[in-house]
């Protein structure tokens, strides 16, 4: 189809535009002004009166309004064919009072047709390109068949135009392309099956329908054309055959290739692998035998330290055990004096609880000095210290500091009982052992277990202390034996 784009309007356009209008305006003016003398004089001549003053007016003035109401009804697409032809008219009716008022000199009656005339060329040309405009954006516009085809085939050009109108065919190149297809259908036919009652229905049918303007299918093909195209069809089977067999074998190829090169890394990637677990190997060796090394210079140092702290420790152990009696003595020597004095306080409120009522009765206070302390003095008084501990075990509540240190402990001990090898206790006796609940022993054991399996350091630290505790006791051992 045809486009339907509405053109665009350029500067120049503009300016051309504002040229005609300018023009038409003109040629408007003058002839509406030449026509009122006229018209007027002719008027009062044939005895309209005053009234021959508006006549004038009244006809030029329905040419402007029916011509401009024609105009905006095609702009809307809703044309009235009534209003041009009054115009005309009415146009036609100046004319001829112009003429009139003329006779019988037909040059000035041609002069006075000169000016209207134009001015309805105008406004049929603008009223033209109005309804141009409209049925584009429409999209109702039907183009027209060239004169120069009418000129040359006048025949067909008639059948192709009244399918055009039959069947709403709008573009004119539509209807040439489809007329031309129809015409290489039918001439395909003929040379196919001679002519076209001699062929199928299912070929001559199309023919028949692009007279509705169905369009039609591909032309069948004649013997030489047929064969033509089977020689081609077999040439393309073999060239895709071809093809696909060299496809297959690059195929093969390229698969046997990555085989053997993926055979040729695998070969070289067990090559690393056997050479990265000799070296791993060899690298174990070797850290091996310098633990091992490590391992005798440490029990030679260790053995070194033990020897030279044996000393060291039985000087330490004697200072000790002087300075612990020492201490023990002033801490009983100290116990006593608490304890003294607290029977005496106890001694004086008693002695003044007794005092008071004799003395409120008159009677002679008792010497309670001299009396023996009185039954209900506990034993926490004759040994506050183990008193004080007591109170502190059994009625006040472990702290967090020391909770967090008797947890500390446990797990130690655990540790040196697992890395000891010794029999194990169960979690209830491990957790009885320091006064907690089977649940706790557990978590301790399990957490000196894990520590153990995470930490090497720590496990060196526990060995370390087991092989110290047992040149310690073989020390002891020696030198309660052979004594000094």
């Amino acid at each position: 189809m045809s486009s339907n784009v509405r053109p665009q309007i350029t500067p120049v356009m503009r300016w051309l535009l504002a040229v005609v209008i300018l023009g038409t305006l003109i040629i408007a003016t003058i002839g509406f002004a030449g026509s009122y003398a006229a018209v007027r004089k002719l008027a009062e001549e044939k005895g309209f009166g005053a009234f021959a003053i508006w006549f004038p007016i009244g006809i030029d003035a329905g040419i402007v309004a029916l011509l401009a109401l024609d105009l905006f009804l095609a702009w809307l697409r809703l044309p009235f064919p009534l209003l041009r032809q009054t115009a005309w008219v009415l146009t036609a009716a100046t004319i001829a009072f112009n003429g009139a008022a003329a006779w019988p000199d037909p040059l000035s009656v041609a002069m006075h047709a000169v000016i209207p005339i134009l001015f309805v060329v105008v406004v049929e040309a603008a009223r033209h390109a109005v309804g141009r405009i409209a049925d584009l954006i429409a999209e109702n516009h039907m183009d027209s068949v060239r004169t120069s085809r009418w000129v040359l085939s006048p025949v067909p050009t008639f059948m192709m135009w009244r399918r055009m109108k039959l069947w709403e065919l709008r573009s004119y190149k539509q209807a040439v392309a489809l007329e031309k297809a129809r015409l290489v259908y039918r001439r395909r036919v003929e040379a196919r099956y001679g002519s076209i009652k001699q062929a199928p229905v299912e070929v001559s049918l199309p023919l028949e329908l692009a007279r509705y303007t169905e369009p039609l299918p591909p032309a069948p093909l004649t013997s030489a054309e047929e064969a033509a195209a089977a020689e081609r069809k077999r040439l393309a089977s073999e060239a895709r055959e071809d093809r696909r067999a060299r496809k297959e074998a690059k195929r093969e190829a390229r698969r046997r290739e990555e085989e053997a090169a993926a055979a040729a890394t695998a070969k070289a990637e067990a090559a690393e692998r056997e050479a990265a677990r000799e070296a791993r190997e060899a690298d174990l060796a070797a850290v091996r035998e310098a633990r091992e090394a490590e391992r005798e210079a440490g029990e030679r140092e260790l053995a070194r330290i033990v020897a030279e702290s044996e000393a060291r420790v039985r000087e330490a152990r004697e200072a000790a055990r002087i300075k612990a009696e020492e201490e023990t003595r002033r801490a009983e020597r100290e116990a006593q004096q608490r304890a003294r004095e607290e029977e005496e306080a106890q001694f004086k409120r008693h002695e003044d609880a007794e005092r008071e009522p004799s003395r409120q009765a008159g009677h002679k206070p008792r010497d309670l000095a001299r009396e023996r302390p009185p039954a209900y003095v506990s034993a926490s008084l004759a040994n506050p210290v183990a008193g004080a501990r007591g109170s502190v075990a059994d009625d006040e509540p472990m702290t967090r500091t020391e909770r967090r240190e008797q947890r500390r402990e446990a797990e130690h001990e655990a540790a040196r009982l697992l890395v000891e090898g010794s029999q194990i206790p169960t979690a209830e006796a491990f957790g009885s052992l320091f006064g907690h609940s089977e649940t706790w022993g557990g978590d301790r054991l399990r957490a000196a277990r894990r520590r153990l399996a995470e930490d090497a350091g720590y496990r060196d630290q526990v060995e370390t202390e087991l092989l110290e505790a047992a040149y310690a006791s073989d020390t002891n051992a020696a030198a309660s034996a052979h004594p000094a």
